[in-house]
């Protein structure tokens, strides 16, 4: 596919208030289908959303680490960190809520043009030019543990849907 990816974009600094939510809305759409088939993505990062050309539409990429809603424990210690990956996905019992989790962290990036370390958000997403009730959702999606988060995207975009 013709295109850049996410992370590639960033590069030149946030996306504009007209792309920010259709490319936020669209990675939504593909974790709530892939959700609906019993799929936890579990890895989703600004490299793997390809923002195809002409359009930018979103192309979720690279799905290495996603796997069946069976509830076993995700993934073994040899995995390397990634600042976008929900902290429970390391061994633990993992839900739609690290999803959630991982898009958050790109929904700030792609907003603020820069990814603070995790558990330190809340004061880089009250400093976006997003609507309160936007910053609300972003904010919730973005807490360390999973039963603190919406448990679905479901909620998540609902939450939205007056945004676009």
């Amino acid at each position: 596919l013709d295109g850049q990816t996410l992370a590639e974009r960033l590069e030149d600094g946030p996306l504009t208030a007209e792309l920010l939510p259709v490319v936020m809305r669209q990675i939504g759409d593909g974790l709530q289908a892939l959700h609906a088939a019993g799929i936890i993505r579990r890895e989703l990062a600004p490299r793997f959303v390809l923002l195809r050309n002409p359009d930018d539409s979103v192309v979720l990429t690279e799905f290495e680490l996603a796997k069946l809603l069976d509830g076993s424990p995700s993934v073994s210690a040899g995995w390397p960190d990634d600042p976008y990956r929900a902290p429970e996905v390391k061994g633990g019992h993992v839900t739609q809520a690290a999803d959630v989790y991982s898009w958050g962290r790109i929904f700030l990036e792609s907003a603020s043009g820069d990814l603070p370390p995790q558990g330190r958000e809340s004061d880089r997403v009250h400093r976006t030019q997003l609507p309160k009730s936007v910053r609300s959702i972003l904010e919730s999606s973005l807490r360390p543990l999973p039963s603190d988060r919406p448990q679905s995207m479901d909620v998540v975009m609902r939450a939205l849907r007056r945004w676009w």
